[in-house]
Parts: C-alpha cells; sequence; structure tokens
C-alpha cells in the first residue's frame, strides 16, 4: 500500500493539535535531559526543574494552541519520563510543590520577544561576521 504525498497538507485541529505540541515538547525536553547523562543526581536538582519549567514556558505555541495545556503536569511528566524513580505520589508531590515555590518567585517566566529578537539578530550577525572574504 503506498501512501498519498498529500497527506502532509491535512492539519490537525483541537485537541489532536495541543496533544502533538504537548507531545513535541515533551519529547524534546526527555531527549535533551538524557544527553546531560541520566545520572541520579540530576534527578533532585532545583536547577534542572527550573530549566524544565523555563523550558516548556518558552517553547509551548501559546498563539497557534488557543487551548492551554497544564504546565506543571508537564513538567511532572518529563522528569518521570527521564527519572522513574521518582514516578510515586511524594516525589510528585515535591516537584509540584518545589515549582510552585519556584513559580512564586518569579524564576519561572517566559523570554521576553526582545530576548527572542536579540538572538535571532546575533545569530545573523555572526554569520555575516565570520563569513572570509575572497
Amino acid at each position: 500500500m503506498s501512501i498519498n504525498t498529500n497527506i502532509e497538507l491535512v492539519k490537525m485541529k483541537n485537541s489532536a493539535k495541543r496533544h502533538q505540541s504537548k507531545q513535541g515538547l515533551k519529547d524534546f525536553l526527555v531527549k535533551s535531559i538524557m544527553a546531560m547523562g541520566s545520572g541520579n543526581e540530576l534527578s533532585r536538582d532545583t536547577s534542572l526543574l527550573k530549566w524544565v519549567c523555563n523550558s516548556i514556558e518558552a517553547g509551548y505555541d501559546y498563539k497557534n494552541n488557543k487551548e492551554k495545556i497544564n504546565k506543571k503536569e508537564l513538567a511532572i511528566e518529563v522528569l518521570t519520563s527521564v527519572y522513574p524513580e521518582l514516578n510515586n505520589d511524594v516525589d510528585k508531590q515535591r516537584i509540584s510543590e518545589l515549582i510552585n515555590f519556584l513559580h512564586d518567585n518569579g524564576d519561572i517566566h517566559k523570554l521576553s520577544s526582545k530576548a527572542t529578537i536579540h538572538k535571532y539578530v546575533s545569530r545573523i550577525g555572526s554569520f555575516f561576521f565570520t563569513q572570509q572574504k575572497d
């Protein structure tokens, strides 16, 4: 059976699209953490949790996904996927409380549009300035 290439033109909508975005973000974060090494010393590291939460804030496309996701639940899913030993009620409650603490203290935030623009402008600038002239 061959598949028609026009299938790529069919776009997901509503909850299917939200699930696809959420799953893509989760997969990216899990792969990034696995690349750091899956040592248990990172499993309880607050800076890792902060990075996961900030990455979810920066990575979720709110404009194209009108329905919100539970970001705290997603962060817990990411950590328990990488560290299965955290997949119990006590550790999930501890992670949830840490996320609340980080949020209440202003440690979890979206990247501003100014920071995003600066990132892309600096990449373009470095591209032009590192080119060899003949």
